[in-house]
């Protein structure tokens, strides 16, 4: 019985855990896109769209 107890406290605290990390990633994610937007706006541009292109290929 024991053994479940702390197997269930070690899990409760890894879950805990890994909220706390998605949750700061998340926040990460919403600061460089806010950038991303305000950068943007500034130099009237579209720098998601302008990095995902990829290059053609002379043949």
């Amino acid at each position: 019985m024991k053994e479940e107890h702390d197997r269930l406290k070690a899990l409760e605290k890894e879950l805990q855990a890994t909220k706390t990390a998605l949750a700061e990633k998340t926040m990460a994610v919403d600061v460089l896109e806010t950038l991303i937007e305000n950068v943007n706006r500034h130099y009237s541009t579209d720098l998601k769209k302008k990095f995902g292109q990829k290059r053609s290929e002379k043949t």
